[in-house]
C-alpha cells in the first residue's frame, strides 16, 4: 500500500503511513515482550520486516526527494555503508539479519524515521538534524557491531553493552 501512495507521489499520505508503519512496530514489540510472546522466530521477522521498510523509505526518499538525497550524500552514504557491513558481519557470524534489539538502535530507528516523514513532507528539511540522526545511527550500528563481534551468540535481550545485561 506504501509503495502504491509512492509510486502516485502521495507524499502526505506515504508519510502518514510510513508514521502508522513506524509506530505499530515499536507498539507490537512491546504488546508481544509485555504479553511474554516473543519467539526467536517473531523477532528475526521483526527485523527482516524493519530492514525491508528502511529499504524502501530509502528507495522513496531516491525517488520523492533527490535533491534532499544529494544534499546529504556524503552523510547518507556513511550511515548506509556502514549499516550494510553491520549487516554483513552479522551474516557472516550467525547466519541471521538482526535478532538484537539494542536501545540505541532502537532510537536511531525512530529518529531516521522520523526524520524520513520530515523530508518526504517537507522539501527544506534541515541538515543539521540529518547529520545529528545520521551520528546518532552510526553509534548504534557500531555498539550492533561490538555486539556481533564479542558475543557468541545473538541476544534480543542484550539492550546495550554499556549496561549490565544477560550474554
Amino acid at each position: 500500500m506504501l509503495w502504491t501512495l509512492a509510486v502516485f507521489h502521495e507524499t502526505t499520505a506515504l508519510a502518514i503511513g510510513l508514521s502508522l508503519a513506524a509506530f505499530t512496530d515499536v507498539v507490537d514489540g512491546i504488546v508481544a515482550r509485555r504479553s511474554g510472546r516473543t519467539t526467536t522466530f517473531g523477532s528475526r521477522l521483526d527485523s527482516i520486516a524493519d530492514h525491508l521498510l528502511t529499504a524502501s523509505t530509502v528507495v522513496w526518499l531516491l525517488w520523492l526527494r533527490p535533491e534532499f538525497v544529494a544534499r546529504e550524500r556524503v552523510a547518507l552514504s556513511v550511515w548506509v555503508g556502514f549499516g550494510l557491513l553491520v549487516l554483513l558481519v552479522g551474516w557472516i557470524r550467525f547466519r541471521t539479519i538482526g535478532g538484537v534489539h539494542l536501545y540505541s538502535a532502537k532510537l536511531a530507528a525512530v529518529l531516521g524515521y522520523l526524520v524520513a516523514i520530515g523530508v518526504i513532507l517537507f522539501t527544506d528539511f534541515p541538515g543539521w538534524i540529518v547529520r545529528i540522526v545520521v551520528g546518532v545511527a552510526l553509534f548504534a550500528a557500531l555498539e550492533t557491531l561490538v555486539v556481533f563481534l564479542t558475543h557468541d551468540r545473538v541476544d534480543e535481550h542484550t539492550g546495550s553493552i554499556f549496561l549490565s545485561s544477560r550474554r
